[in-house]
Order: structure tokens, then C-alpha cells, then sequence
């Protein structure tokens, strides 16, 4: 990590980096394949002025999507929801929470989600209400006890959690206020526009999760987010769909078409013959070609200008272009969405010829001159 002191731009924070990289013998141009930065426009000046291929945060562009449309537009483009992390344990009970949440959030569901934080409060803040009153019914119902939750002001993953939990109690809850002598103030159909935005905040929870495991490249992000708008696509409600809209504008922002289809093409190279990318993009053979050889010719100096392209039987026996549309079974709970995005990402891999891939290595055969080929390991 380097110390920031003071304002940075774009230039100085180059200079920071290659005075790092420098302590480690590596050279920003001709050792570095890539960088991953935020959206920031400083960030993406930093990329435009630099070799290394640049790559925005995908995470980022999903929690912005969310933001467009939970949250209304201020002066800045960003709402205070900012924290796009899964983790949602920090839990706050200030009454200074609602009034923020509630200042962004737009008019069509504040009214209701303050509703829930007045229930939520109302038995958090009072063991009696909730020990003697609420978890009896609870634990008659499910077999142990949920506690209801409250969202975060800085994590809108949060709001889902505690709408999901309200609505998983909320037969247990209308019990607990009936037994109060209280109203509970929710009508059928307050109830079914909560399930609604759990359903519709689900599958963007869950791509937020993979997004950010160890294991994922570019082409496996790709194909995550591909099953959250299809999931998106599959419901049936305006908010899905304006939400589905959101999300393919920000990815598209960040993605940059060519890198995604040289991957795509050094896993399964009939992939370069199919029309266009999975989010309608043109695949453009000679750009892809073009891109490949920029990127040798930089990593490899002085080896050799010739390419040579393997053109044997397919990699992978699958249609990387295919609309493999998610389960038809709608539903916010997480372990069955991430089930759905589990086998979705396993269609992938075990399809074909399994684990053999396609790879640019250099050539140690002298009569090729050291010459870039593609060749495969099973």
C-alpha cells in the first residue's frame, strides 16, 4: 500500500505505482497485464494513460444499478449507500439510520421499508415483546428462533436482508401485535410488493457474491452476470425490469467487448464464429487478433511478431453465445439463488471436453523463432 497525502491525479498516482513496482524489479509496461480500479474518473484516466490492460470493478457497477434504482439521485451520483460488501452483521439501531435511509430512498418504497424499521425496532428494542410475545410464535412456526433485523445505512444488501426476514416471520408477527392488542400495518398486497423487492434484489446479492470470490475471471463474471439478468428477465414486475436495465447499462460502461471475446475465444475457439457476444456486442475477429497481438508484443519484447493460431477440434463442445436461461422457480432465499447460479456456472465447465483448455504460451522451437502459438493442457 502506498500513503496518500494530498490531492492525486491521474499522473501522480502513475508515478506511485511504478515507484512501487520498481522496489520489486517490475516494469508497469512491460510486466503488468492488467489493472482492476473502480469507476472513478481519476481511475479511468489512470487506465487510458497506462499500458496495462484496464478493467473495471464489476461489483461496483452492480451496487451502482441498485442505487439508480432504490435511491434517488442527489448531488452526487452515488446515494449514502455506498458499502457494497455481502456482510451484513453490523447492525445499527440509531433512530439517525432511518431518517438517512429514508431522505434517499425514492417515495415509491420508503413509506413501506419505515414501516418495516418500526416493527423491526419495536421488538429489537424490547426483550419482553420479543422473547415472551414474538419468538413463541416464531418457534412454533419454524422450530427456533429468527430475530427480526434492521438494515444498515450503509449497505443496501442489508435492506434485503431484513425484508427478507421480515416477510419469512411475518404470519409470527401479525400474531405477536394481534396478541399486543396492536395493528398490524400491512395490507396483502404490502406484503407481496416486499416479496417483490426481495425477489428482484436476489439475484443481484448473489452475483455480488460470486463476483467477489477468488476464483473468478473475466469470463466466469460474464457469465455471472448473464444469469442475473436472465433471472431479472424472469420475473414478471416493472421493478425487475427496470432493474435488469440498470444493470446491463453499468456493466456495459465498464466492459470492454474485445478482452471478453479473446478470453472467451482461448476457451473455446469456435466462439470467434458465433455473430455476436452474450450482451450483443459484434465479435470482431481482427480486433480480437489485433488485441492478442498488442498484448504479446508488450508482455514479450523482442521474441517474435509472427502468431500462429490453433485451429483444432473445439475446446469446449458448448455455444458460449447461448441464452442459458436461469431456473424458472422465482424465490429470494440465498441458498436457493445461489444454488440456481451454482448449477448455471457448472453447465459451463462440465459440458464438451471438461477442464481442457486453450492458452497463448511462447514457442521454445528455434525453427518458429520463438513464435506466440496456442496450445492446449488437459
Amino acid at each position: 500500500m502506498v500513503r496518500v497525502e494530498g490531492s492525486m491525479s491521474a499522473e501522480r498516482a502513475v508515478d506511485l505505482v511504478k515507484d512501487r513496482l520498481s522496489k520489486f524489479n517490475l516494469n508497469l509496461d512491460n510486466d503488468i497485464v492488467a489493472t482492476i480500479t473502480d469507476g472513478a474518473s481519476i481511475m479511468n484516466k489512470f487506465g487510458r494513460i497506462t499500458s496495462p490492460l484496464h478493467c473495471t470493478c464489476f461489483a461496483h457497477a452492480i451496487h451502482l444499478s441498485v442505487c439508480d434504482v432504490l435511491y434517488k439521485t442527489r448531488d452526487s451520483s452515488v446515494p449514502h449507500v455506498v458499502d457494497y460488501e455481502l456482510d451484513a452483521d453490523d447492525e445499527d439501531d440509531d433512530e439517525e439510520d432511518e431518517e438517512t435511509l429514508a431522505s434517499v430512498l425514492i417515495s415509491e418504497f420508503s413509506g413501506l421499508i419505515s414501516r418495516v424499521r418500526k416493527i423491526a425496532r419495536l421488538f429489537r428494542k424490547s426483550p419482553v415483546k420479543n422473547d415472551d410475545i414474538l419468538q413463541p410464535h416464531i418457534v412454533r412456526s419454524f422450530g427456533k428462533e429468527y430475530q427480526l433485523l434492521l438494515d444498515t445505512k450503509t449497505r443496501w444488501n442489508s435492506l434485503l436482508n431484513m425484508l427478507r426476514r421480515f416477510y419469512k416471520v411475518r404470519k409470527e408477527v401479525e400474531m405477536a401485535m394481534v396478541s399486543m392488542d396492536e395493528e398490524f400495518p400491512f395490507t396483502v398486497n404490502d406484503l407481496n410488493r416486499i416479496n417483490n423487492l426481495c425477489e428482484c434484489l436476489a439475484p443481484m446479492e448473489a452475483a455480488l457474491k460470486y463476483l467477489c470470490m477468488e476464483n473468478v475471471d473475466l469470463v466466469r463474471a460474464e457469465r455471472i452476470l448473464t444469469f442475473s439478468i436472465n433471472k431479472l428477465s424472469e420475473i414478471d414486475s416493472p421493478l425487475a425490469q427496470l432493474l435488469k436495465a440498470k444493470l446491463e447499462v453499468r456493466v456495459k460502461e465498464r466492459r470492454n467487448p474485445t478482452l471478453h471475446q479473446l478470453l472467451n475465444y482461448l476457451k473455446n475457439p469456435d466462439y470467434i464464429n458465433g455473430t455476436v457476444d452474450c450482451f450483443g456486442k459484434l465479435i470482431n475477429k481482427q480486433a480480437v487478433r489485433t488485441l492478442a497481438i498488442d498484448i504479446t508484443r508488450r508482455l514479450f519484447q523482442g521474441e517474435s511478431d509472427e502468431v500462429i493460431y490453433d485451429e483444432d477440434e473445439n475446446v469446449f463442445d458448448i455455444d458460449e453465445t447461448a441464452n442459458i436461461s436461469a431456473s424458472s422457480t422465482s424465490s429470494c432465499e440465498p441458498d436457493i439463488i445461489c444454488d440456481e447460479l451454482d448449477s448455471y456456472l457448472t453447465s459451463f465447465s462440465h459440458s464438451g471436453t471438461g477442464s481442457t483448455l486453450s492458452t497463448l504460451s511462447i514457442s521454445s522451437d528455434k525453427k518458429r523463432n520463438g513464435s506466440i502459438r496456442s496450445e492446449r493442457y488437459q
